[in-house]
């Protein structure tokens, strides 16, 4: 049994409750939600769903022997309380992306190796249903060598968005994380980034390139677009894999389409998603981390090697 405790009783912290309502094999010991009662918070909520306690003094989670804890706060406050959480040898599953910044990313990785404990960062699209059938077929080389890669992410959340971020550090890093996931690697050759500064944030719509030898990467990130938005396409030789939308929004299509030479219409197979497992699949993957007891660095460093992708990013901005 995991015995774990939550950081963060916001709508992400709720989730994550939610999808571990019937898993046997973790039980939430202690929720601590915000200082200031003006901050929405389902922490009295997740107390009476789970039986947990509740309350408002981070402190208190200490007192408590804990297997794991997950951070679902704002990133501006995340990576104080990730450093106690680490430094009292804590495993952690905190939310996306690890800090504000390289540097804090890599305290809070140095940390985690320093101390033993397995630290996951939050990127739950790796987790998606339609994710991971397309990553069968790539491993199956369903579409031959592959061309190119494109991926639109945004929502219209910009006036009420509060994790402060922008789209690029928010859902920007979930499809540069996604590509990394599917290719398998963090190194690129080339990095291009062009942002806009609209409204409350700096990086509030954008377009990120990326090439890896003969792949071309588009990602398009926003908290502009009218409704919720994912699509993301991979195009190759012999073949092409299309995912729209998220479960979380409804049905989920993963469309493979497998070309007729020399130039006939593509053969179609269509794969539906209705739920969202992704949380639920990422706390297994999580769990069973934990059970092997041998630290998985590769896995340790997932969040830090995308931040540094981010800063490389940041740098062909400013060019």
């Amino acid at each position: 049994m995991i015995r774990y405790g939550l950081i963060g009783c916001g709508n992400i912290g709720l989730k994550r409750v939610n999808s571990l309502l019937n898993c046997k094999n973790s039980k939430l010991i202690i929720a601590v939600g915000p200082k200031t009662k003006d901050t929405k918070c389902y922490g009295k909520l997740i107390s009476k769903l789970t039986g947990c306690i509740y309350t408002r003094d981070f402190s208190n989670i200490f007192n408590h022997k804990l297997d794991a804890a997950i951070i679902s706060t704002p990133s501006k406050v995340a990576f104080e309380i990730a450093k106690k959480i680490l430094n009292n040898k804590i495993n952690l599953l905190i939310e996306k992306p690890l800090g504000l910044n390289l540097y804090q990313s890599k305290i809070l990785t140095d940390l985690a190796l320093k101390n033993g404990v397995f630290l996951k960062t939050g990127y739950n699209l790796r987790f998606d249903e339609g994710v991971k059938k397309i990553k069968k077929l790539l491993i199956k080389n369903k579409i031959g060598r592959i061309y190119f890669i494109k991926i639109v992410y945004g929502n219209g959340t910009v006036l009420t968005n509060t994790n402060d971020i922008g789209s690029l550090l928010d859902i920007g890093t979930h499809s540069v994380n996604l590509v990394e996931f599917l290719l398998d690697t963090s190194s690129f050759d080339s990095y291009y980034n062009f942002s806009q500064k609209l409204e409350k944030f700096t990086n509030t719509n954008g377009f990120l390139f990326l090439r890896k030898k003969k792949i071309l990467i588009s990602i398009h990130h926003s908290l502009l677009k009218w409704k919720n938005d994912f699509y993301l396409e991979i195009s190759g030789k012999v073949g092409c894999l299309k995912l729209e939308s998220l479960p979380k929004w409804g049905r989920q299509t993963l469309t493979l389409e497998t070309r007729v030479f020399p130039s006939g219409a593509p053969l179609l197979k269509k794969y539906f998603y209705f739920k969202d497992y992704s949380w639920i699949n990422e706390w297994n993957f999580f769990s069973r981390k934990l059970k092997e007891k041998k630290l998985d660095k590769k896995i340790i460093k997932e969040g830090y090697n995308t931040m540094l992708i981010m800063e490389k990013f940041k740098k062909s901005l400013n060019k």
